[in-house]
């Protein structure tokens, strides 16, 4: 099977959801014999090319009576538009029995394939089931108009759009739910995330911090507002209640972008690192990974990599939505300042259940969350 992957920014480096999930469903569909192209605005970049990837870029396509042309806004547009990538989706997807658009504002691109060919807008996390969640708590008039606004421009856009696309996907059924109330005659699947187990596979010995303290670590991309939000949740209301109960344990924050004020904030309880090139020997020194997500939606890449390194997590229930979690099978799921503190001191205290938890966790995306597993569910969708 020939497939083209659509997005509007190259999926480099891979410290970002989306890119983990373009990067490896088209290697686990490669792997089976499918063919992947990957089409993306902006700039080609080395690695993916090195790696054997069929690369098509958007960047310096002259389109006729109009020469080079950057991304414009549109009237009632929520995204950029791109109309080199629309003159470069309509070439290269006549030779591919699938397009898949990766994230919502690659939607707009369906029409440049062509009536009668197989096209999927793989949206990864419905954008507007957050913005509901903070219409609601919203008390001020002007920012719920605003916010109504931006909701309906959005719903319009979808809307005129999915008449060129004949399946939808999300990485879970709460947003896949979500989308389908707005769109009941909308084919909807849900085609999860994965892991790389192997490549998160703890070692034998997993090792400690340089000085031998334990540590709870805190892993995400910075300058994504949930990850931000759940980092100064962790340094505000978590951390002091940790101290209050004479928790032993270093708080350390992996991840890229982290803004100056935060920075600030390190110290001998506190570690930030910034970007690092492998996340694995942090999950593996860690005693435990603490989640303390607040806002967001959609499957938490931190959580199933978390698992499959084996490791003892402590997470609220917003990290939890879209996963099999189990409070006291493989994780522990508390939502209060206070809860979270007393579960990682609690799992300091208890080798064995830190253990038993770690080995938990990476049973459950053994069974659930394999990327060889998600793209079969994709291709299965157009095959069935």
């Amino acid at each position: 099977m020939n497939w083209l992957f659509v997005t509007t920014t190259f999926p480099w480096p891979l410290a970002h959801g989306t890119h983990l999930r373009i990067y490896h469903l088209a290697r686990a569909l490669r792997a089976r014999g499918d063919n992947v192209a990957l089409l993306a605005g902006g700039d080609p970049n080395a690695p993916l090319r090195e790696e054997g990837w069929r690369v098509y870029t958007s960047a310096g396509v002259a389109l006729p009576d109009v020469g080079q042309c950057a991304a414009v806004n549109m009237p009632g547009n929520p995204y950029l538009h791109d109309p080199a990538l629309a003159a470069a989706v309509a070439v290269h997807a006549p030779a591919a029995d699938a397009t898949v658009l990766f994230r919502p504002a690659a939607m707009q691109y369906a029409a440049a394939v062509g009536r009668g060919r197989a096209c999927v807008a793989d949206f990864v996390d419905d954008p507007l089931v957050e913005e509901w969640r903070m219409l609601g708590q919203s008390r001020q008039p002007l920012n719920l108009a605003r916010g109504l606004l931006r909701l309906g421009r959005h719903w319009a856009f979808e809307r005129r759009h999915l008449r060129n696309i004949q399946m939808v996907t999300f990485v879970s059924p709460h947003d896949a739910s979500a989308f389908r109330r707005r769109h009941p005659r909308t084919r909807v699947r849900v085609v999860t995330n994965g892991v790389d187990v192997e490549h998160f596979a703890p070692p034998p010995e997993r090792g400690c911090s340089p000085d031998g303290r334990p540590e709870a670590m805190f892993l995400g991309h910075l300058s994504h507002p949930p990850n931000a939000d759940a980092a100064w949740y962790l340094l505000n209301q978590v951390a002091p209640r940790m101290r209050e109960i004479g928790c032993a344990a270093r708080c350390v924050i992996v991840g890229a972008s982290p803004p100056p004020d935060m920075l600030a904030r390190r110290g001998p309880d506190v570690e930030i690192t910034g970007w690092v090139d492998d996340v694995r020997p942090y999950l593996w020194r860690s005693a435990v990974v603490l989640l303390p997500m607040r806002v967001g939606t959609g499957i938490k890449n931190k959580l199933l990599e978390a698992w499959a390194a084996g490791c003892a997590v402590v997470a609220t229930s917003r990290a939890c939505q879209g996963i099999p979690a189990r409070h006291g099978e493989n994780l522990l799921q508390v939502d209060s300042p206070a809860e979270l503190a007393a579960a990682v001191q609690r799992l300091l205290r208890d080798f064995a259940l830190r253990r038993r938890l770690g080995e938990a966790g990476r049973r459950t995306v053994l069974t659930h969350f394999t990327w060889p597993a998600a793209a079969e569910t994709l291709r299965a969708a157009f095959t069935a």
